[in-house]
């Protein structure tokens, strides 16, 4: 029985990861501007912030991420970073396209890939109370008690390395075979979407009423 509640979990965790979102764009910038490492160590940083909001999931404290001022803070920290990492990708990408010489794109090194991805997911609370629904769903469902919805976050949580990793490799092999204008465009697209990504989070963010939010 066990062994199945892990299984389930692992698929679920995976399903999830399909969803593209924020994380797999910045990964995927990552890797293809700084390369395999970096982008597996982005990767690990957010395996890390997912089963720590297991966990708090699991433990049910997460109704401190429900208090709406921690909410726009840590939204607002998480989709500026989206954002200006954006700019600095399509930046970047313009002024490599200006040049003959080409070069993988390099000046934002001064932030390391894993703090990076470590801010940019564990400033979602939203993951948190995502994960708490999950379980909620799962007891109710299945009837699982508390050890087996231990067994199944964990089979979750360990979906995210698996995929994130996999993902990871696959774009930086992607890399490899494009030339590095192909590739400087491609990072200039993905800059774009994660500058609107962020940009779409900040109005989010800050759209909201207080009347609405009570």
């Amino acid at each position: 029985m066990l062994p199945q509640v892990l299984t389930r979990g692992f698929y679920t965790g995976l399903i999830l990861q399909f969803a593209p979102g924020p994380v797999l764009f910045f990964l995927t910038a990552i890797t293809l501007e700084r390369g395999l490492t970096e982008g597996l160590m982005a990767a690990l940083a957010v395996t890390i912030v997912d089963f720590t909001y297991i966990v708090l999931a699991l433990k049910g404290t997460v109704s401190v991420f429900k208090n709406r001022y921690i909410q726009k803070i840590s939204g607002a920290a998480g989709a500026f970073i989206i954002a200006a990492f954006g700019v600095f990708m399509i930046f970047k990408t313009v002024t490599l396209l200006k040049n003959t010489d080409i070069q993988p794109a390099g000046d934002f090194r001064n932030i390391p890939a894993f703090m990076a991805a470590l801010i940019i997911t564990g400033t979602s609370p939203v993951t948190a109370l995502f994960w708490t629904g999950v379980f909620s769903s799962r007891a109710s469902a299945k009837g699982y008690s508390k050890r087996e919805l231990y067994i199944f976050g964990t089979g979750a949580g360990l979906a995210t390395p698996v995929f994130l990793g996999t993902a990871v490799s696959l774009i930086f092999l992607f890399r490899l075979s494009i030339p590095s204008n192909a590739a400087a465009v491609l990072n200039g697209a993905i800059g774009f979407i994660l500058f609107v990504y962020g940009i779409s989070g900040l109005f989010r963010t800050f759209k909201k009423s207080p009347s609405q939010e009570d």
